[in-house]
């Protein structure tokens, strides 16, 4: 603790499957990660069974989502603040959610970037509820930045630059995260840098080794979404490129390189909409030539048009840093993203 180093957990100490789940509650009863409002401290069930292991003690819930949710913690031993994901009824119930929750903890004990959320223990409660622990970040995701306007293509860059870095080592070892959006990539202040990144949420990520890398299901954000998902083709870290791509644009131009009405729309632009550079879509912009012709390969309906690897893009993003502006493009704030949910995490 006193050095800082993140400590992160040995893939040997993870199980080989997901523990055997018991019921939690009867009908009626608090659900794990739906405690009711207004209701004691200690009304989660796994509460009582993480302070009795001696170890965490949930203080106020961060997020949800359809299978769980995350929690501000104490480590009792260490009094030092972590983040706890837990998942709800609805995902100890279904075999797929519990095998990729688990998936979700050896993926990211294997990676030691500083760009990517670090797993500090993975668990099971005496009630068969299993749980991620995992470093609590004091900072900002990029969806709730750009709900206040644009970034400059300097600081947006930097930011890219980052989670290519995340990115490459991840695809390094197989892994493909599958949901890259802004709301994903957390900002905080790290040393002199105040966009220091974290990659987060690889609960729907996806080990791809092998020659069928295709996937199982269409997962992810339909604003996001790979053409090479959407039809099946093999799969690869060019489609975190992909996303990442249509981040870019987010961030630096505040818009969807080609949005949608409709969640229909969106998905079939992703195949059949034309590409094209940002000053073509609207002559007012103005970025160098290098950066226009940036955002269009990232964002090619063939995966070999785009850039090779993560590792590939962050070279040319590096390149071309001291050649853009650290002022904002004066264009209407993002509208922040598509109005429907990510797509049901099933397959």
């Amino acid at each position: 603790m006193r050095c800082g180093e993140a400590l992160g957990v040995p893939v040997t100490r993870l199980p080989d499957r997901p523990a055997a789940v018991r019921p939690i509650a009867p009908p009626g009863l608090p659900d794990p990660a739906n405690p009711t409002p207004g209701t004691a401290k200690d009304v989660f069930p796994e509460a009582a069974e993480l302070r009795q292991m001696g170890r965490y003690r949930l203080l106020r819930r961060l997020g949800s989502g359809g299978f769980g949710a995350v929690y501000e913690a104490e480590h009792l031993a260490l009094g030092i603040r972590v983040a706890v994901k837990l998942l709800n009824r609805a995902g100890l119930a279904d075999a797929r959610v519990l095998e990729r929750f688990l998936d979700e903890a050896r993926m990211v004990a294997q990676l030691r970037c500083p760009n990517v959320v670090v797993l500090h223990d993975y668990d099971v409660t005496d009630s068969g509820v299993p749980y991620l622990v995992m470093e609590l970040l004091k900072g900002r995701d990029v969806g709730s930045m750009l709900c206040e306007g644009v970034l400059s293509p300097r600081r947006a860059l930097h930011i890219a630059a980052q989670v290519c870095q995340a990115l490459g080592e991840a695809h390094a070892v197989g892994i493909v995260h599958r949901d890259i959006k802004p709301e994903n990539v957390v900002v905080l202040k790290k040393g002199d840098d105040p966009d220091f990144v974290k990659v987060v949420d690889f609960g729907v990520a996806k080990f791809c080794r092998g020659p069928d890398n295709r996937a199982s299901a269409v997962l992810g954000t339909p604003a996001y979404i790979a053409p090479e998902v959407l039809v099946n083709e093999p799969l690869d870290g060019r489609s975190d490129i992909y996303a990442l791509g249509i981040m870019l644009w987010e961030m630096i131009v505040g818009r969807l390189p080609f949005p949608g009405d409709n969640q229909a729309v969106m998905l079939s632009s992703h195949l059949h909409a034309k590409r094209s550079w940002p000053r073509e879509l609207d002559p007012r912009l103005r970025l160098p030539d290098g950066l226009e012709s940036l955002l269009a390969s990232v964002i090619a309906r063939d995966p070999q048009m785009r850039p090779l690897s993560a590792y590939v893009l962050r070279s040319q993003i590096l390149d071309l840093l001291p050649l853009v502006s650290d002022q904002p493009l004066n264009v209407p704030p993002p509208l922040g993203g598509p109005p429907w949910d990510p797509m049901p995490a099933a397959g």
